[in-house]
């Protein structure tokens, strides 16, 4: 029984030692899919620069030999990778050869590209004048229920020095179809009213409200008009104008709200000129 001992306590250090070194193998971890798709943005591109025609390029690739006057890049959105994207267009007779839109795209998201303004918009400064892009984000979530959603923008260069609102001329008086007003509350309790909320200035994304509490604090408020805003649904005669009172500068007639669906409503074209008039344009965007 002595002589077994030493090989029973030799065979107990074996299986211990073999337990420990299994114990420290690395772990089987899965291999990585090189094949899973990025996370993609979606982008909706379309040309509001009165009379001209883009070549519209994806970081410096074509994607359109020719976007028109108020066409639509593939009809609708397209998607590609999320991140740092550059949107480039190419217009002829424009002072810069190439006007970018480059900027962080979220991923999961959704973004409207506009291409605005004339090629004879003047330089300013560093501006070298011509078309410019102006990026808006599109909260695609659906509208209250029962709603349709909907978002008014002025593109108009021609009417630059002017704000304008959407008015359904089916109600008499013509009314904002837009919310005209909305009221702020500071953290002392103080409130103080945005008016004209539903006015829009050229390029026009938000607007902001200062209130100035009793111990003469203030507190800033900003309120953006790229939102959509829940409006009844049905068939509307809508126009542009200054106030409810005022003469229509374009008009979209007939016009019908689909609930569950997204609008933009935007002012484009140059006043007073007989080849781009002002007009208003829809896009639905779901």
């Amino acid at each position: 029984m002595k002589t077994l001992l030493p090989y029973i306590n030799k065979l107990g250090f074996l299986l211990m030692l073999l337990i420990f070194t299994n114990a420290c193998d690395e772990p089987d971890y899965p291999d990585p899919n090189l094949n899973a798709p990025a996370a993609q943005t979606n982008l909706l591109i379309v040309n509001a620069a009165p009379g001209t025609t883009a070549r519209v390029s994806l970081e410096n690739q074509e994607i359109n030999a020719g976007l028109p006057y108020t066409g639509i890049h593939n009809n609708g959105y397209f998607q590609t990778t999320g991140g740092q994207r550059l949107i480039g267009f190419e217009v002829p007779g424009n002072p810069v050869p190439l006007v970018g839109a480059r900027q962080a795209f979220n991923a999961n998201a959704s973004y409207t590209i506009f291409l605005t303004d004339a090629t004879t918009r003047p330089a300013s400064g560093s501006d070298r004048g011509g078309v410019r892009t102006l990026v808006v984000p599109d909260n695609l979530e659906a509208p209250a229920a029962g709603k349709a959603g909907l978002r008014f923008l002025n593109l108009a260069p021609g009417a630059s020095s002017m704000s304008y609102g959407l008015f359904n001329t089916l109600s008499v008086p013509a009314q904002s179809i837009l919310p005209t007003s909305k009221t702020f509350t500071t953290k002392a309790g103080t409130t103080g009213t945005l008016n004209n909320l539903h006015l829009r200035s050229f390029r026009e994304v938000s607007k902001t409200l200062t209130i100035t509490n009793p111990d003469n604090t203030r507190e800033t408020f900003t309120e953006p008009l790229t939102n959509f805003t829940s409006v009844d649904p049905g068939t509307y005669s809508l126009d542009a104008r200054a106030s409810a009172v005022g003469l229509p500068v374009a008009t979209l007639p007939n016009v019908t709200l689909e609930p569950g669906k997204l609008y933009t409503i935007y002012l484009y074209g140059m006043n007073g000129d007989p080849n781009t008039p002002l007009r208003l344009g829809i896009i639905q965007h779901n």
